[in-house]
């Protein structure tokens, strides 16, 4: 349990540690620099369904914004609000969940024949994938989201001389605590259904790669390593975070919470790489596998059925 001293050290300017104004500042130039790379690929590939990805960009930029204001000004309560909600409290990193969760059921609807699209091979409807997993993560954004206004409160009230803040403080990182780990049992079933997909998928591949369909068979491949990838990723970030509360909460004096670093090697650094892969990294821009001409722009049967007809073409067959 805090004492009041140890709440009025706390917030001494919002941060525990001396936070760096160029660290936010650099955090701004690079954010800046993939929102505008990932908008122009978006924009190319007409990739519409991409714009999640945009958007959790431009609250990280909008959230960094933030972080340099409170930093100079330690007194200034609405960017370190606005600062919290964007970034600590999974914002952005939540669309950006989102957008990992879109992709993956547009690739597994166009990656799996429509009799194995069912509960009994993949765990899960592909058709419910996206709708699922975000709903989930909705509902630990939000215990979030209530956690950070009685966090809020107490902050206000330390700064007011209240003497019951220690205790508002103390329940609201305990709810922070519940809405993390709610969001680390969504990362974790995601993953499950990913792994589950690509065991089943290899025979779907083989089918696929039997037809002649090349650029399909590597992005059936390709598509899920990435998604492996930035769920792990994602699982990472939340896991700093809980672990950081948990501290918190319990007023342990650990490196999570009195030092800066983590918060940029855990929390930012992964969701950068995260869009850098995404947008950078993977061979083919993954929005451009569902538009015309891109490998998945038809669904397994019609593949299938088209890659026959061309064979039949080029055999002289009528």
């Amino acid at each position: 349990m805090h004492s009041w001293v140890d709440i009025e050290t706390m917030f001494t300017g919002f941060y525990q540690y001396s936070a760096s104004t160029p660290a936010a500042i650099a955090g701004v130039v690079c954010f800046c620099f993939l929102l505008a790379f990932s908008g122009w690929r978006m924009y190319t590939a007409r990739a519409w369904f991409m714009f999640t990805n945009i958007v959790a960009l431009l609250m990280e930029v909008v959230g960094l914004g933030a972080r340099v204001v409170s930093v100079n000004s330690p007194g200034n309560l609405a960017a370190y609000v606005v600062s919290t909600v964007f970034i600590t409290v999974s914002l952005a990193p939540s669309v950006q969940a989102a957008n990992v969760y879109m992709l993956a059921g547009r690739t597994i609807r166009r990656s799996t024949p429509l009799q194995d699209q069912n509960f009994r091979t993949l765990w899960l409807k592909p058709r419910y994938l996206a709708a699922t997993f975000l709903t989930q993560d909705v509902l630990s954004f939000a215990v979030q989201l209530i956690g950070v206004g009685m966090l809020l409160n107490a902050i206000a009230g330390v700064k007011d001389g209240d003497v019951q803040s220690g205790r508002m403080l103390q329940r609201a990182l305990n709810v922070l605590v519940v809405g993390f780990a709610g969001q680390i049992v969504t990362l974790c079933a995601f993953l499950a259904v990913i792994v589950r997909f690509q065991i089943k998928n290899r025979e779907w591949r083989a089918v696929v790669g039997a037809r002649g369909l090349r650029g399909r068979e590597r992005v059936m491949g390709v598509g899920f390593y990435f998604a492996h990838m930035a769920t792990l990723l994602l699982l990472i970030r939340t896991l700093y975070r809980l672990n950081e509360f948990v501290g918190e909460a319990n007023g342990w004096d650990i490196f999570l919470v009195t030092q800066e670093w983590p918060f940029w090697v855990f929390e930012m650094a992964v969701v950068f790489w995260v869009v850098l892969f995404l947008t950078c990294v993977v061979p083919e821009y993954p929005g451009a596998w569902f538009t015309r001409g891109g490998p998945l722009e038809e669904d397994f049967e019609a593949a299938i059925q088209q890659a026959l007809a061309g064979k039949q073409l080029d055999d002289g067959d009528p």
